[in-house]
């Protein structure tokens, strides 16, 4: 039986994998990970490409795990706490969407 990380990891495994097709990148770096969510630094297969897409994937308990390219850019020379900050915002704004309203 797995334990909770591996299963943790198994569901964000799963949810990377089923975005579309044209938005399967490089997950680069996990930036947050919570009990309900993780956010990832996504790179471009292009090495030219000088910013990375945001990643959320939403790990709720009891459901199945989603994956969402959020509207974001982070520069690759950004510093981890610009990288934080940028991220925290745009999950926020994710959250407090109209489609996330209870």
């Amino acid at each position: 039986m797995p334990t909770r990380d591996e299963n943790h990891e198994m569901k964000l495994s799963q949810a990377i994998d089923a975005l579309e097709p044209d938005q399967a990148q490089d997950v680069r770096t996990k930036i947050i990970d919570t009990s309900l969510y993780s956010v990832f630094l996504l790179s471009s297969s292009d090495s030219m490409n000088e910013a990375c897409q945001v990643l959320l994937v939403e790990h709720v308990p009891a459901k199945e795990p989603k994956a969402f390219v959020l509207p974001l850019e982070i520069k690759t020379s950004a510093t981890k706490t610009e990288i934080l900050k940028k991220a925290a915002a745009a999950v926020e704004l994710h959250f407090t969407e109209p489609h996330h309203a209870v």
